[in-house]
């Protein structure tokens, strides 16, 4: 079986006092996918922008998703269902 992580950006950033930039939780993040499998398999989502958007970094091996006005909690609960939905199909 596969599998996927979300991971809420400004709730790491809030952990850390918001001493972390969102480059420095992109760099960590990668670096932690990679030492676990796991390349391809995150995504990175960012509370606001201007729209809904997700992009993927591909030097990076991450997903990056922008919320737009929605909060990234409610994306991450949006789209659980689909991926499991993708997951069982493997």
């Amino acid at each position: 079986r596969g599998a996927i992580v979300f991971i809420d950006v400004e709730n790491v950033r809030g952990k850390s006092g918001f001493e972390l930039s969102h480059a420095n939780v992109i760099d960590s993040s990668s670096i932690w996918a990679s030492s676990y499998g796991l390349e391809g398999r995150v995504s990175l989502i960012v509370d606001h922008g201007s729209s809904p958007n997700g992009y993927y970094m591909k030097e990076k091996k991450l997903g990056i998703i922008f919320s737009g006005k929605a909060k990234a909690d409610d994306v991450i609960v949006r789209d659980i269902p689909f991926c499991q939905g993708e997951l069982s199909r493997d």
